[in-house]
């Protein structure tokens, strides 16, 4: 009887084991595929990506603050709009690489 038993307890952790790699699977099959000619970016990659996006971050903010304060000249404002707008478009990309979603780049 005891023998029986035991069976019976392997046979269901078996099943169990079984059910829940049906249904990782069933994950993963759910996921879209990676569109053509681009693959999916490592957590390793995301992380290095962020770190680099954010000293160039710090690089630009320390150079607008090395800009004059008074704008006189055209010149000056130039570097400013583009120092400004080069900093909005590196933390958009900070958010973008920052999120759980995946993120494909091209091959």
């Amino acid at each position: 009887y005891q023998r029986r038993v035991h069976g019976l307890k392997e046979r269901k952790a078996e099943l169990q084991a079984e059910k829940e790699y049906i249904a990782q699977q069933a994950n993963l099959s759910k996921r879209p595929a990676c569109p053509p000619g681009t693959r999916l970016m490592l957590d390793d990659e995301k992380e290095e990506t962020i770190q680099r996006l954010e000293i160039k971050k710090r690089e630009c903010v320390e150079a607008l603050n090395r800009l004059p304060m008074r704008v006189d000249t055209l010149s000056v404002q130039n570097r400013r709009n583009q120092l400004e707008s080069e900093i909005t478009e590196i933390e958009s990309n900070i958010k973008k690489f920052s999120t759980k979603r995946d993120v494909y780049i091209p091959i």
